[in-house]
Order: structure tokens, then C-alpha cells, then sequence
């Protein structure tokens, strides 16, 4: 909700609906691309492995 508000808050019009349908494409992939990210990562490290990953994909 907050990248919502962010986003009406800085753009307006065409350019507010443009950057809402990028934001709504990325809320929509994530959860579709996170379990074959990490099926792929326990493929090459350990779970300790892919807990350590996630700080820096954080950033």
C-alpha cells in the first residue's frame, strides 16, 4: 500500500497509471519467480546458503 501512495503521490495521470501497471507486474511476478529463484540458488548452496543471499538482494 505504501508503493501505492508513493506513486500517486509523485506522478499524475498517463505517467501515474504507467508507473501503477509496472509496480502491479512486479507485485504479480514475484511470487511466481521467488520458488524457482530459490530452487535454483539450493542447487548450487545449502538452505545456510540461500538465508545469506537475501540481505544482499535486499539492497
Amino acid at each position: 500500500m505504501i508503493a501505492i501512495a508513493i506513486v500517486r503521490d509523485l506522478y499524475d495521470g498517463r505517467a501515474a497509471a504507467t508507473m501503477l501497471s509496472r509496480l502491479f507486474l512486479v507485485l504479480g511476478a514475484a511470487p511466481v519467480l521467488a520458488p524457482t529463484i530459490g530452487g535454483e540458488l539450493l542447487r548450487f548452496t545449502s538452505w545456510r546458503g540461500s538465508s545469506r543471499s537475501w540481505p544482499r538482494t535486499a539492497s
